[in-house]
């Protein structure tokens, strides 16, 4: 028995393109009403405010401040790296969480809204 294994780059490169699209594509839609230079641009501001705050201001020492140092603790690599990037990482997970978070509810309210359809039922003239 033989196998005959046959590389066409073309084909390969047309199918990672493929996958890039998707998952660039998958994306935009879990975060549709932002577009991902807004949300990286929100996140790098949040990452730049936390940065420079004072260290007893509530940027950093708040009660979202130890939750996010709680889960940081989690991960014992990241101990090795300097307080600033900890910091800067955490930011950039605090806002990207918070910014999905506000466009989920952001969507489920205009579903909720666009999903309506009592007014169907009302008889002419009355108000919903």
């Amino acid at each position: 028995y033989s196998i005959t294994l046959s590389f066409n780059p073309f084909r390969f490169k047309k199918h990672i393109m493929r996958i890039i699209f998707r998952m660039r594509k998958a994306v935009e839609n879990s975060i549709w009403p932002l577009t991902p230079g807004i949300c990286g641009g929100t996140c790098a501001l949040v990452a730049i405010r936390v940065l420079t705050a004072p260290q007893d201001s509530w940027w950093r020492s708040g009660s979202v401040a130890h939750l996010l140092w709680q889960w940081d603790n989690l991960f014992p690599w990241e101990k090795n790296l300097p307080t600033n990037i900890r910091v800067a990482w955490l930011s950039l997970l605090a806002g990207s969480i918070g910014l999905c978070g506000i466009s989920f509810m952001q969507r489920t309210t205009l579903r909720m809204l666009l999903n309506y359809q009592g007014w169907m039922w009302l008889e002419h003239g009355q108000k919903p």
